[in-house]
């Protein structure tokens, strides 16, 4: 969803595909940090709940907030020679670093609320690095060739926010 949202201000080539790929992963790998320490703080699966509610949040104004910040982004780098790759590291940091890095978050927090002891930590791990595996490759494939076809980028978007926060609403009245 972000290559396309990008695409129309900054082209598809390879240098912006490379910077949102590699700021994506930068992102997680900030959280996956953050979110570490934050459940050896609070483990607590609230916590995990709201963290997950907060990216859900954030990301369903992406598509609402996208198109003043890819305007500027464009405004303000098109007479540099380098403009498309500044603008879109402008526009990957400004609209989707806060909702991956607090997915980062997740994966932690998921370890630690379900390791109940270090004999099976390795075993644990493995599985939910599995499941987050599997998840991601949904998370490529549904909306490449059913989401997006099907509904359209933004709409897309949206339906990530709103399974996002149904999760986590759910997942938060659980808990009390």
């Amino acid at each position: 969803c972000a290559s396309r949202l990008l695409a129309p201000y900054f082209g598809n080539s390879l240098p912006v595909w490379g910077l949102l790929i590699g700021l994506l992963l930068a992102y997680l790998a900030t959280g996956n940090i953050l979110g570490g320490r934050l459940a050896d703080r609070h483990a607590e699966v609230s916590w995990l709940y709201r963290l997950t509610a907060w990216a859900g949040f954030i990301i369903g104004l992406i598509p609402h907030v996208s198109r003043p910040i890819l305007r500027y982004s464009v405004a303000a780098f098109a007479s540099y020679q380098a403009g498309a790759v500044l603008g879109s590291l402008l526009s990957v940091l400004a609209l989707f670093a806060p909702p991956v890095i607090l997915l980062g978050c997740v994966l932690p927090f998921a370890v630690r609320l379900s390791v109940k002891d270090t004999t099976s930590s390795g075993d644990v791990t493995g599985r939910i690095y599995a499941l987050s595996t599997v998840g991601s490759l949904i998370g490529t494939f549904a909306p490449v060739f059913v989401l997006i076809p099907s509904f359209g980028t933004r709409r897309t978007i949206v339906a990530i926010s709103l399974s996002l926060l149904t999760v986590a609403i759910v997942g938060l009245f659980q808990t009390d």
